[in-house]
């Protein structure tokens, strides 16, 4: 499955030989040109990939991840080469945290896909050395009722935890079955995990359209004051997409009646102990006879400011400019050097007081100025 890095400089992927596994690649986006394309022997099917698109990690179909240089697709020795059983690789937006899917297991076998219980692990991460140290337990198997974890997905600002948790980490399987599954947020730092219910079941009017929440994945940057997470559900679409009543082939099942599709909700950006989330949409322009799934967010590659006099890019916000700032120098919003003085809203900072109005509206959040509260 492939997957673009925050700044949208790369594509990362494992490409299929045959099956469904294959060798880990990635593409220039700005030149839409291969970096690499590793060995065709490599079994890899799920990756991640730091903000810059420089480092990947290739999760294994055997539940395996190796460390890699995104751009020669060479290995890289890291505290993961010692791992077994490991799921579901994610980075932070910032880059400093990782979090993985841990003691994958479904009765005695080793699918990445396919797993009955779970822990979610999280790292710190330093990117310039390759270093993975300070693993710790963020939700272990029981926890919440559940016993499945799956996807996880990091909050603009690194502090939270999105994921996928139920009795099932995929959404069919077998014979005429599927993971019941919903979506959670836990804190980076630890704690009880929360349960995003309305999301996950305002506007579900069937009972066999519940629990069918699945892959969450977050925006890197917030917006409007919320954070925005995209996830896949074969839930009822209004009077679209509907799944016979009870579902076929199997009673109360609209997961193999309905294609799944992508969702969107708006999370509380100032979460505490209680539901933050907000009744999902579905996401408009799908084609509701086929299935879309594992949505992924990333920004376009960033707009350079020319420096030998030519036209500056025109933007809309600082976070388009890899310098960071869009200004209106009297010709329109066009991307510029640093100013100086204090960071607009969407401009690059580094902390809270970079921002203009800085305060308890207005904060740094993952390296770009935003309003902090909805």
């Amino acid at each position: 499955m492939p997957l673009v890095s925050k700044d949208g400089s790369t594509l990362a992927a494992t490409f299929a030989t045959g099956g469904s596994a294959g060798p880990f690649g990635s593409v220039d986006l700005g030149t839409t040109q291969i970096n690499t394309i590793g060995s065709y022997f490599a079994n890899g099917m799920l990756t991640a990939i730091v903000p810059d698109g420089s480092l990947a990690v290739m999760n294994t179909a055997d539940e395996h991840m190796q460390l890699i240089d995104a751009k020669t697709g060479g290995g890289i020795p890291s505290a993961l080469d010692a791992l077994s059983e490991v799921c579901d690789p994610v980075f932070s937006p910032d880059g400093t945290l990782f979090a993985l899917a841990t003691n994958c297991g479904n009765a005695g076998t080793t699918f990445v896909l396919e797993f009955s219980s779970s822990d979610l692990v999280i790292y710190d991460f330093v990117e310039a050395t390759g270093v993975f140290s300070n693993p710790r337990t963020l939700v272990t198997t029981g926890a919440a009722g559940q016993s499945a974890f799956a996807f996880p997905s990091f909050s603009p600002d690194s502090k939270w935890l999105f994921f996928q948790g139920g009795n099932y980490s995929r959404a069919k399987y077998g014979t005429n079955q599927h993971g019941s599954d919903d979506l959670y947020v836990v804190s980076t730092q630890g704690g009880t995990p929360i349960s995003l219910d309305r999301t996950n079941a305002a506007g579900v009017t069937f009972a066999d359209n519940l629990h069918l929440n699945y892959a969450p994945t977050v925006n890197p940057i917030a917006a409007g004051g919320y954070i925005w997470v995209v996830f896949t559900s074969p839930r009822n679409y209004g009077n679209v997409m509907v799944a016979p009543n009870p579902a076929q082939p199997a009673p109360l099942d609209t997961t193999y009646s309905n294609h799944k599709q992508l969702w969107v909700a708006a999370i509380d950006q100032s979460i505490g102990a209680v539901d933050p989330s907000h009744p999902a949409f579905w996401m408009p322009g799908q084609d509701e006879t086929t299935a879309n799934m594992f949505g992924y967010w990333t920004l376009a590659p960033c707009k350079a400011t020319p420096s030998d006099g030519g036209a500056p890019a025109t933007c809309a916000t600082g976070f388009e400019c890899c310098s960071g700032f869009c200004r209106n120098l009297g010709q329109g919003l066009v991307c510029v050097n640093n100013p100086g003085g204090c960071s607009q809203l969407g401009e690059m900072c580094t902390a809270n007081t970079d921002c203009c109005g800085a305060g308890p509206s207005v904060g740094c959040v993952a390296g770009v100025c935003q309003n902090t509260v909805q």
